[in-house]
């Protein structure tokens, strides 16, 4: 399904965010190589607000990148808020 990794852009990640696809943004998060793309993941995945996203996010807490681990940060605190919101 995502054999081109490496391929996605903005469109690709809001095309996304806007399905809903949380698994489709979580392979992008834990397998894209572009540090833009995993940014733009991230904050998707917290906009969305799904619980199974939570555990992908806390993971990407110990990347090389600190701008990954903070927007990681920031998202994981945002979907779990998301989250018990909608409950």
């Amino acid at each position: 399904m995502f054999a081109g990794f490496g391929f996605f852009g903005k469109h690709d990640v809001c095309t996304l965010e806007h399905n809903r696809d949380v698994d489709g943004l979580i392979r992008l998060l834990t397998h894209e190589k572009n540090r833009t793309i995993k940014i733009e993941a991230s904050e998707a995945l917290g906009n969305i607000g799904d619980d199974r996203a939570v555990s992908s996010l806390l993971s990407r807490l110990v990347h090389d990148d600190n701008d990954v681990r903070m927007f990681a940060a920031i998202a994981s605190e945002r979907s779990v808020i998301r989250g018990l919101l909608s409950r």
